[in-house]
């Protein structure tokens, strides 16, 4: 379950460069630089990767608004470039299916997400997790600055999903958007 348009654009204002300008979040690191955030920049060059993927979420947390902001569970968005580090170092299958796509083999991606459908249902992660807890405290910290610096920019949630399955939840953030006050 990809993020709607207008969620993906509130993401993108959480990850502009302090130029206005989208830009990854995947940390990098040179002797020179020190730790820096990767420099690709531009939202066609950017995907918004659920920290926990949409299919692992409707598998495991079926309660769970796959888009919704949610710090608890982890689902939150983070901008990272497509080709380098959402489709080769977080979801390598991936990459490995576009490889497969430009070769000739036109059912790569329906083969690949079938089975990250059948690494969720058995509770299994299909996504490379090791860099999960930098990329949760990047988002975190992200997220706290870009509310903090814009308070009016309320998170555009699903409202469809709600409709279809669950009352809103309460969240984290709803003290910063509507006053503390309970909806």
């Amino acid at each position: 379950m990809a993020f709607t348009p207008e969620e993906r654009q509130f993401w993108l204002r959480v990850y502009t460069n302090g130029h206005g300008e989208p830009q990854c979040g995947f940390p990098r690191y040179s002797e020179e630089k020190g730790w820096y955030r990767c420099e690709t920049m531009g939202a066609k060059n950017l995907e918004i990767h659920h920290l926990l993927p949409s299919a692992w979420i409707i598998e495991q947390l079926a309660w769970a608004d796959p888009n919704s902001i949610d710090l608890e569970t982890g689902m939150v968005g983070v901008a990272l470039c497509k080709h380098l580090h959402h489709d080769t170092t977080i979801h390598p299958d991936i990459g490995m299916a576009y490889k497969l796509y430009r070769q000739g083999d036109k059912d790569a991606f329906r083969k690949s997400l079938g089975q990250h459908k059948k690494l969720a249902e058995q509770g299994e992660h299909f996504w490379r997790d090791d860099f999960d807890n930098t990329l949760r405290e990047i988002a975190t910290q992200a997220l706290m600055d870009y509310t903090r610096e814009h308070p009016n920019d309320k998170y555009p949630a699903d409202k469809s999903w709600r409709k279809k399955k669950h009352p809103k939840k309460p969240q984290w953030y709803d003290i910063f958007w509507n006053g503390g006050d309970d909806e």
